[in-house]
């Protein structure tokens, strides 16, 4: 469904396709966090959101745990448990660089969306102007690019020296586990138990929900609110401005009806 935006600047809500809610270095830092709970051990969802830091397992919890299935390193086992993989234990206790760089690269490509950039790249990077462009043309909405780019940067971080070469696999592979979370809306602004907000409605980007910000594209310009609580929320809140700025006219628009 194609984004549409109203000579009243309002934005219709889509709904973007699944990606990784956080990269691949942060997945990696969750998956530590794990280990030292429950080492390799079968637990279920709520036992490991709570490992985690959440109160129990909710959308936001859902969403960390399908970014560490989408790179692989936890796996499903019987009774709908879940458990670290041999993925994550050869980038958390590898035998030498070359096995740990080996994982890094197999996990970094695991991701559909990550494999769809390297294709249509042919392995380079393109400018977050360009891959905005990229999302937005492939059905992504303008509050879930800054989160899709952000997640790829801190997952190109890894696996290059710099963001200039991007190596992962292009080949079509499937996802491995978390195809149970595929159904999720992974827009990080949707407010859960709201309605969608559609051409000629309105509504005001508020911070809730534990979100550090919310980024709306309107007419000639971008509308938000933000609470940001440490560097992480800053680094993501800057990526996603910079995300938009290839949407933004040059200069301001002049109002309807002035001369």
């Amino acid at each position: 469904m194609p984004i549409q935006i109203s000579r009243e600047a309002n934005v219709a809500r889509v709904r973007s396709p699944n990606f990784p809610a956080i990269g691949l270095s942060k997945s990696i830092e969750r998956a530590r966090k794990i280990f030292d709970r429950e080492q390799q051990l079968p637990a279920n969802r709520d036992v490991l959101s709570k490992h985690l830091g959440y109160s129990g397992y909710n959308g936001k919890s859902a969403k960390i745990l399908s970014a560490l299935s989408k790179f692989g390193l936890l796996e499903p086992v019987k009774d709908g448990k879940l458990r670290l993989s041999q993925r994550s234990m050869r980038i958390l206790f590898p035998r030498n660089e070359v096995d740990k760089n080996e994982a890094l690269r197999e996990a970094a490509s695991a991701p559909t969306l990550f494999r769809e950039i390297a294709k249509e790249w042919d392995g380079g990077t393109p400018s977050d102007d360009n891959l905005a462009n990229f999302l937005l043309h492939n059905g992504f909405s303008q509050t879930a690019i800054a989160p899709a780019i952000a997640a790829y940067r801190d997952t190109l971080s890894l696996v290059t020296p710099s963001a200039g070469q991007y190596n992962a696999a292009t080949e079509d592979l499937e996802d491995e586990a978390g195809d149970e979370d595929d159904d999720m809306d992974m827009d990080p602004t949707r407010i859960p138990g709201k309605d969608a907000v559609g051409v000629g409605q309105t509504r005001k980007p508020v911070a809730l929900q534990g979100e550090p910000f919310n980024l709306q594209l309107i007419k000639g310009g971008v509308l938000g609110a933000f609470d940001l609580r440490n560097k992480g929320d800053l680094e993501t809140f800057v990526a996603g401005l910079q995300a938009l700025k290839a949407f933004l006219p040059e200069t301001q628009l002049e109002e309807d009806g002035l001369d």
